[in-house]
């Protein structure tokens, strides 16, 4: 029997102190980090680099901004009258990392502005086609749309696209009214990330992804600082910003730039000018600036800026390269793969639509 008590002894002690470790750490950072704290993931504390890579340091005490001018609808929010541009796009128009570029379109709010989701099983492309094949451009009659999508994704715009797609008006509304709910997965208070947050600071010193092959962040040192974090210099990034350098080539970006030529002509024939707003990747906008970066530069805008355009081109690097010249801080968000309000607004103080 001393021997049985003595293991329970044991077992009850090193049960508890499990316990109690995995609660500190979790009351204490991870909670903070891996819980929802809001009912839109647009007003989350902590961005989506700072979670998926347990990375302390990089995120705001107070996230950046400022009280836009503009104001936009949804498009599952109209009912009826001038709409005079429209934005199709990914998480970037639907406002992640907190701002909406959208607000920044017509500062004076001469212009009306409405945000159409990309429909289901669709690019934004295809969706573009779909309400003009519909009859949905016909009814609402926008003079400007604006198709955008973060580089990382630009691959799906390359290829034959399906100019002739349509689908009914009726199905359209209803898929607009499926707006789906963000959330995070729950989580008890005994978890890995509990860990991943002790050693990973730690171990993004020798790794850019602290020897976490299924990390999706990467970490890396800036030669200046670039956000107003404790951790000025550091740059978190999604991983999949390395893989679209290797997929570029002249080819694949002229077939890019032959189907927005495509999609304008059928659009300037209802009478709408069409933009084309490509949205630089967090990796590619600071390269030039990370210290001993392995990694190639990323391509795609060299080789867009040479093509024979006959839509309008939003140089989203080109703009926000200038302001990282001038040593702009918090243009894309620390802790996030969004971009911050200072972004949206200086874009849209030179590209105008009146």
């Amino acid at each position: 029997m001393k021997g049985y008590a003595k293991f329970s002894y044991i077992f009850t002690v090193g049960l508890v102190a499990y316990l109690l470790f995995h609660y500190v750490l979790w009351k204490s950072v991870a909670e903070d980090y891996l819980v929802a704290h809001a009912a839109s993931q647009n007003d989350e504390k902590h961005g989506d680099m700072a979670r998926f890579g347990y990375a302390l340091g990089s995120s705001y005490d107070i996230k950046p901004f400022e009280t836009p001018p503009g104001e936009f609808i949804m498009a599952e929010d109209y009912r009826g009258g001038p709409i005079d541009v429209i934005t199709i796009g990914d998480s970037f128009s639907q406002g992640v990392g907190g701002s909406y570029y959208q607000d920044w379109i017509s500062p004076d709010r001469k212009l009306k502005i409405m945000n159409f989701r990309k429909l289901a099983h669709y690019n934004s492309l295809e969706t573009t086609v779909v309400l003009a094949n519909s009859g949905y451009l016909d009814k609402v009659k926008p003079r400007y749309i604006i198709l955008e999508t973060s580089c990382k994704y630009v691959g799906e715009l390359a290829g034959p696209q399906q100019f002739d797609t349509m689908q009914t008006l009726d199905w359209i509304k209803k898929d607009m009214a499926k707006v789906k709910p963000w959330f995070l997965p729950p989580l008890g208070f005994i978890n890995a990330g509990n860990l991943k947050f002790l050693y990973h600071p730690l171990l993004y010193r020798f790794s850019d992804h602290a020897f976490d092959s299924k990390n999706q962040a990467r970490s890396v040192r800036l030669d200046r600082p670039f956000f107003n974090v404790r951790n000025s210099d550091v740059l978190l990034y999604y991983f999949r910003d390395l893989e679209v350098p290797l997929m570029i080539t002249d080819t694949w970006v002229k077939s890019i730039n032959d189907n927005m030529n495509t999609l304008s002509r059928m659009l300037k024939k209802k009478g709408i000018t069409l933009y084309f707003m490509p949205v630089v990747d967090k990796y590619d906008l600071y390269s030039a600036y990370i210290k001993d970066n392995r990694h190639p530069a990323n391509p795609f805008f060299d080789i867009l800026r040479g093509q024979k355009k006959e839509y309008g081109f939003i140089d989203t690097k080109a703009i926000l390269s200038e302001e990282l010249r001038k040593g702009e801080r918090d243009t894309f968000l620390a802790d996030d793969t969004h971009w911050g309000y200072k972004a949206a607004r200086k874009i849209f103080s030179v590209q105008r639509f009146e």
